[in-house]
């Protein structure tokens, strides 16, 4: 036995460790060092390797890559004199699972100040479904902004950081003041200790039967936009008016005025 080279240890090192100090799935790497080695006979050391999970080196040290597995992880070290004679130590460590956090808006509606539906609701509800990691030692929480569609660079934070009391499950929230003539694009983000996960989906401008305002008239919704904002399919004489790229031929305009579809590049008149 004293023929052959020595080393005192493998030495494993965490980084970016959990709040508890344990190695944590997709957060976490190693720094793993053979130390003491000593030659045999006069004859020195001559190579050193260590390997393992997302390591492998050709030094007498090395980093790992950041743990893609969870459960114990096994390095070997590995030292050898100039007559090829080598040593070898293994060293353990526990990997923890972790997943980034998730989340879905499963419902999002308009509604009156006490989350009951409404049309024509100024109050916008939010229900949304959440999963993290179950580590004791994370902290988790949600954050709900959103913004008019017409607004892309605008947006307001309705609920900033609030805690979640579990590692899992549903997110109700009621955003006041939303305008009846304006649509939203609404984000619930969660966020953990080490990483968050988005969802967003949209809102749109309240329904009604119809709206008339200074700048234009809405069909099934507020106005917003042009002369005349439609909500939903148009037909004429039980055929949809516009579909697969063509107005449908039988749309005449007949009661006395043109109307010009400038950006379909058609034109129909008055017969």
């Amino acid at each position: 036995g004293d023929m052959y080279p020595t080393f005192t240890s493998l030495t494993l090192s965490g980084r970016n460790l959990g709040g508890d100090g344990s190695y944590v799935q997709t957060v976490s790497s190693v720094v793993a060092t053979i130390v003491g080695a000593t030659e045999s006979y006069g004859s020195p050391i001559k190579s050193y390797s260590i390997s393992g999970h997302e390591l492998n080196v050709q030094s007498s040290s090395g980093t790992s890559g950041v743990f893609t597995t969870s459960g114990n992880v096994t390095y070997t070290a590995k030292i050898t004199d100039g007559r090829g004679r080598s040593a070898t130590k293994t060293a353990t460590i526990y990997v923890v699972p972790y997943q980034k956090p998730s989340v879905s808006i499963t419902n999002m509606y308009r509604c009156d100040v006490n989350g009951n539906p409404q049309n024509e609701g100024t109050y916008v509800r939010i229900i949304a479904d959440y999963s993290t990691a179950s580590l004791s030692t994370l902290s988790r929480t949600y954050t709900i902004k959103y913004q008019k569609t017409t607004e892309s660079a605008v947006w307001t934070i309705a609920v900033n950081k609030a805690s979640l009391s579990y590692a899992s499950g549903t997110i109700g929230y009621t955003i006041p003041n939303m305008s009846v003539t304006d649509s939203y694009n609404i984000s619930v983000t969660v966020a953990d200790n080490y990483a968050n996960g988005t969802a967003t989906n949209k809102v749109g401008a309240a329904t009604c039967l119809m709206n008339i305002e200074k700048n234009g008239v809405g069909i099934g919704k507020f106005h917003t936009q042009g002369a005349l904002d439609i909500m939903g399919d148009i037909y004429v004489n039980d055929s949809k008016l516009y579909e697969t790229g063509t107005f449908s031929p039988s749309f005449y305009c007949s009661d006395g005025c043109n109307m010009t579809f400038t950006r379909r590049q058609a034109t129909y008149e008055k017969i």
